[in-house]
């Protein structure tokens, strides 16, 4: 469940600055996945100062969220960067005068539970319960990363985010406008 060299980085540089982004499930790649495409690069002398490092074949695409183990075991690996990126020490929302983690691993760990176990209880056909798990766990993490850009610690950001879906809170509720039939007017 390592992640590759390339999202720790991402993650890195997105805390750091505070900016986090919301990165689709299916450009999580573990360090296992990316190996195979280093031992593939291909290395050519030109002069004796000058060499070009190229790809012989065609860059393996992002491989598309099909069923729930793809999107658990991606979901898994993001959960375990911002754990791995998320150490540095933040003002609790919480718990006023209290500092914690910023990306606590019992947190990320169990926000990955909750949407495991949400998985487990929806009677669903397996692709639309995919496909709802993909959203929903999208619409989370973008409510999180709006708390985070805020000041709350990330892993409690997901905590309340995942509360409201929980409760049936949402920030970004859907507006529903009745719909006319061309020639009719419903005003008295």
């Amino acid at each position: 469940v390592t992640p590759c060299d390339t999202l720790i980085a991402r993650v890195f540089r997105e805390m750091k600055r505070g900016q986090l982004s919301v990165i689709p499930l299916i450009k999580i790649k573990t360090l296992a996945q990316t190996a195979p495409i280093m031992q593939a690069v291909k290395k050519q002398r030109i002069s004796e100062t000058l060499s070009i490092t190229y790809q012989d074949s065609e860059e393996s695409s992002s491989e598309p969220i099909e069923n729930i183990a793809s999107f658990l075991r991606a979901h898994k690996v993001l959960m375990y960067t911002y754990a791995m990126v998320g150490t540095q020490e933040k003002d609790s929302k919480r718990e006023p005068g209290n500092k914690v983690r910023d990306a606590d691993l019992s947190d990320c760990m169990n926000y990955h539970e909750f949407c495991h176990s949400q998985c487990l209880v929806h009677p669903t056909p397996p692709q639309a319960l995919t496909r709802w798990m993909v959203d929903r766990d999208h619409q989370t993490r973008v409510q999180a990363r709006q708390l985070h850009s805020e000041g709350s610690p990330f892993g409690e950001a997901l905590r309340e985010s995942r509360e409201q879906a929980v409760t049936g809170r949402r920030t970004t509720e859907p507006t529903l406008q009745p719909q006319r039939s061309a020639g009719t007017d419903t005003t008295p």
